[in-house]
């Protein structure tokens, strides 16, 4: 029973970030009827934060990761990440239609995204439930997010375009790179207190 509680919650927590990730699309373009009457206000800006952030390759690599921490074991982390992601691009697709108002995309756009789904996401998943280990492998596997965050922030900066102009993009890779160095920082600590205590 508790296994189908958290596999539901992980499907969940997959679509509420697909769905969110949509969302925060279409409020913060000012070329569709939802964002267009917020352009300028703080709303915009707020979401312009969240679609940058939620819709970075990392932050999709960690909702597999979570999804596979959410288990605790390899197998079921593996599917988890899987499940995770599929249901959130079959809910960011979804959204999609809905919101901007565009054809149900997941089948051609999408598709790409359900094949790194299902490649990727086992292995995010496994390195989820990796990362509730204790020694080497759970430190590795728990900086994964943190360094694929900073890798992807510094070396593949989003905002092309009109979103390069925006005042907060130089803002939200700062705090992106900083966040993620201190969950670093903090995993290591962990890490080192543990050792210091097995020794």
């Amino acid at each position: 029973m508790r296994n189908i509680v958290k596999a539901v919650l992980i499907v969940v927590l997959g679509l509420a970030f697909g769905a969110v990730s949509s969302l925060s699309n279409a409020v913060s373009s000012p070329y569709n009827d939802l964002g267009a009457p917020l352009t300028g206000t703080l709303w915009a800006s707020a979401a312009l934060v969240v679609s940058l952030v939620l819709n970075a390759g990392w932050a999709w690599a960690g909702l597999a990761v979570v999804a596979g921490r959410l288990t605790g074991a390899l197998g079921r982390g593996a599917a988890a990440g899987m499940s995770a992601l599929l249901a959130a691009s079959v809910a960011y697709y979804a959204s999609d239609a809905v919101l901007r108002p565009e054809p149900f995309g997941l089948f051609d756009q999408g598709r790409p995204w359900l094949a790194v789904s299902l490649v990727l996401g086992p292995g995010l998943g496994a390195v989820g439930a990796l990362a509730a280990r204790s020694g080497w492998v759970g430190l590795l596997a728990g900086l994964t997010v943190p360094v694929g965050a900073v890798t992807e922030t510094v070396l593949l900066p989003r905002g092309n375009g009109v979103l390069a102009a925006a005042p907060l993009m130089a803002g939200i890779q700062i705090c992106v790179v900083a966040a993620a160095v201190a969950a670093a920082a903090l995993l290591s600590a962990r890490f080192a207190a543990t050792r210091r205590r097995t020794a």
